[in-house]
């Protein structure tokens, strides 16, 4: 039994050491040079790429009329992005947005949740929608 759990941890631990190092290295592929340590904002372009892009464009520009359904509001620029306290825009991440909770109009689709399973730390993420992306970075 306890060599089950242990092989099991260690499953675990492999798995999210290999999704960490599939971010840095999503991350640093972002970067224009190699310069430097990563940042919290190089992860956050990294998760960006991987989750959100998509739907809201390569460098957050939106992606309205490219792909039904998959299709966005820009998210560069948006004074809710930019204004909004981190721990709502962490809500609308984790909860996504139908109904009531909209952003927009019925232009675009609901927004679907991310939870833990698909993004762990969203702190990054945040970091990067109101930081490098505003600056076209």
């Amino acid at each position: 039994m306890k060599t089950s759990i242990k092989s099991g941890l260690l499953l675990g631990f492999v798995f999210t050491a290999v999704g960490i190092t599939s971010l840095v290295a999503t991350s640093r592929a972002a970067r224009a040079d190699d310069s430097g340590p990563i940042t919290e904002q190089d992860v956050g372009k990294g998760i960006f790429e991987a989750r959100c892009s998509t739907c809201h464009g390569e460098n957050g520009d939106g992606n309205v009329g490219k792909i039904m359904p998959l299709t966005a509001p820009p998210l560069k620029g948006d004074q809710f992005v930019i204004s909004a306290p981190d721990k709502m825009l962490a809500d609308v991440i984790r909860h996504g947005r139908t109904g009531a909770r909209r952003h927009f109009d019925d232009t675009y689709p609901d927004m679907p949740s991310f939870d833990a399973s698909l993004i762990e730390d969203i702190r990054p993420l945040i970091a990067y929608l109101k930081g490098d992306m505003q600056k076209g970075n």
